[in-house]
């Protein structure tokens, strides 16, 4: 019985300190390894279940349903690459400074300047890429399309204030939600 008791007093330590390690920001050194983890996991677990999901749907949509919903993916993105132009590093960058009362209006200017780009390109992309669309089958899933990558760049925008506060573990919570 005492080395059952050992034994579970060791194991909470460990828990403790793994829960330390993986959840809170300590020291550089130690936030650097917290972060690279999720990072890597998050990234790994959000590429499986993609993939999963495109084999599923290649299966399931058969080979020329899938080759129109590709079609319509790479328009898309095609419209959207102008959505960004840097601003998400740049969000980091100022949100990580230490003394934000300075940065604020930069800060507030970041924010608004991205969500205008991505209503005019989720606008351009409604406009125009159905009249640019060689395949007139792929013209009703663009606005399905454009949503899904409105979307994922405004979660992508989202998850820049975590990586300024170092919260990678957030991060890679809702990726792997939202995959």
């Amino acid at each position: 019985l005492k080395d059952f008791t050992n034994n579970l007093h060791t194991l909470k330590q460990m828990i403790l300190k793994l829960k330390k390690l993986l959840f809170q920001n300590v020291s550089l050194k130690q936030t650097l390894i917290k972060n690279t983890f999720w990072l890597t996991t998050s990234a790994t677990v959000s590429k499986v279940i993609r993939s999963v999901v495109i084999i599923y749907a290649a299966r399931a949509l058969g080979v020329d349903q899938y080759g129109i919903y590709s079609y319509a993916v790479g328009l898309v993105s095609l419209f959207s690459l102008f959505s960004d132009v840097g601003l998400t590093p740049l969000l980091v960058k100022e949100l990580s400074g230490k003394n934000l009362k300075d940065g604020s209006s930069a800060v507030s200017a970041i924010v608004l300047f991205k969500f205008l780009l991505l209503v005019a390109s989720f606008i351009l992309v409604i406009a125009i890429a159905p009249l640019v669309s060689n395949i007139p089958e792929a013209n009703p899933l663009i606005l399905f399309v454009a949503l899904i990558v409105l979307f994922d760049n405004l979660r992508g925008f989202g998850f820049s204030v975590m990586r300024a506060e170092n919260r990678m573990e957030k991060e890679a919570k809702i990726s792997i939600f939202t995959e």
